[in-house]
C-alpha cells in the first residue's frame, strides 16, 4: 500500500524511520501529547484542508486494530461545498421530523435544525466513518450475528481514534457527531454510498477557530477495577 502524505511529510514509512531516531522517552511524551492534547472542536477556520492530510488521516485509521483483521469500515471523503450543503438540508429535514414528532416547541425546532445545517454545511471537510459486514463472519444464529456486528461496531470507535489523534498531530481539529445513526438512509442517500455501507458517525475536520479549555475527566482509579482473586 503506497501510504499517503499529508503536508507535513508523514507517512507510514516516513513515520517509522522518524520513530527509530526518537528516544523511547521521546516517543512516549510525543504520544501522550496527542492523547491529551487533542480536543473536540465545534468551530473551524474558514480555510479548506489538502485532500493529502485527509488522506493521511483514513491512513491512521486503517492502521488500527479490527476482528479477523476484516477492517469492517469505509470513509466517504466529503469536502466539495454543493455536497455539504446537502447533506447538511438533508439531516435538518430528518431532524426536523423526529423533533415534531416529540412535540418539541417550534421555535426550538427552527432553532434546532438551523444550528445542525450551519454546523455540517459549514464545515471545511468531513469524514464519514461507515461499517460494513462483508468480510465479518456470517453465523446461522441471531446471537452470534449480533456479537460480530457489535465487533465491528466497537473496532470503528479504535479507527475514529487513530483518525482524530493523526489530526492533531498535524495541526488539524476534528470533532466527531453521531447524528447518523438517527438518519442512516438519509446520509446514504446524500452521500450515494453503496448500499452495504452503514454510515456510522461524522467527523468534521478543519483548523481551530477557538481553543477548547480541558474537559473534565473522571480519575482513571474511578475507571478501573482489579479482578483479583477471592480470598481462599
Amino acid at each position: 500500500m503506497r501510504p499517503f502524505r499529508g503536508n507535513g511529510g508523514s507517512g507510514a514509512v516516513g513515520s517509522a524511520v522518524r520513530a527509530s531516531r526518537m528516544t523511547e522517552q521521546d516517543r512516549h511524551a510525543a504520544l501522550w501529547d496527542c492523547i491529551v492534547g487533542r480536543r473536540s472542536v465545534r468551530r473551524m477556520q474558514e480555510r479548506n484542508v489538502s485532500r493529502g492530510d485527509l488522506e493521511a488521516l483514513v491512513e491512521a485509521a486503517a492502521w488500527s486494530p479490527s476482528p479477523h483483521k476484516a477492517q469492517p469500515w469505509r470513509f466517504a471523503l466529503v469536502d466539495e461545498r454543493r455536497r455539504l450543503q446537502r447533506l447538511a438540508g438533508e439531516m435538518a429535514a430528518a431532524f426536523r421530523a423526529d423533533l415534531e414528532r416529540d412535540a418539541v416547541e417550534p421555535a426550538t425546532i427552527e432553532r434546532l435544525c438551523g444550528e445542525s445545517v450551519e454546523r455540517f454545511g459549514s464545515a471545511p471537510a468531513m469524514l464519514v466513518p461507515c461499517l460494513t459486514m462483508e468480510e465479518m463472519r456470517r453465523y446461522p444464529d441471531a446471537r452470534r450475528r449480533r456479537a460480530e456486528e457489535e465487533m465491528a461496531i466497537m473496532s470503528a470507535g479504535a479507527a475514529l481514534q487513530n483518525l482524530m489523534l493523526r489530526a492533531h498531530a498535524l495541526g488539524l481539529a476534528t470533532c466527531w457527531y453521531s447524528a447518523p445513526l438517527f438518519c442512516q438512509e438519509v446520509v446514504r442517500r446524500a452521500l450515494d454510498l453503496p448500499a452495504g455501507w452503514q454510515p456510522l458517525a461524522i467527523v468534521i475536520v478543519g483548523y481551530a477557530a477557538v481553543s477548547p479549555p480541558l474537559p473534565p475527566r473522571r480519575e482513571f482509579q474511578s475507571l478501573l477495577r482489579y479482578a483479583e482473586a477471592a480470598n481462599a
